[in-house]
């Protein structure tokens, strides 16, 4: 699974994004695997080809494309 290091550097608006927002995107990854790891049976997924933690029906709509 891609970490959030890499998430945040193949993100065009993330160069953009402030300290604090980073940070904030940060918490907001960190909760989300704990959410994934903790429901994996409740409708989340990681999407295979961007890593993103993903809760609407098992599609991830990511610019490299649908997974």
């Amino acid at each position: 699974m891609i970490n959030f290091d890499d998430w945040i550097q193949s993100r065009q608006d993330a160069r953009q994004w402030s300290e604090d927002e980073k940070a904030c995107a940060e918490i907001a990854w960190k909760e989300a695997i704990k959410i994934l790891k903790g429901e994996e049976n409740a409708g989340t997924h990681t999407c295979s080809k961007c890593g993103a933690v993903c809760f609407n029906n098992g599609f991830c709509y990511c610019s490299i494309g649908v997974a």
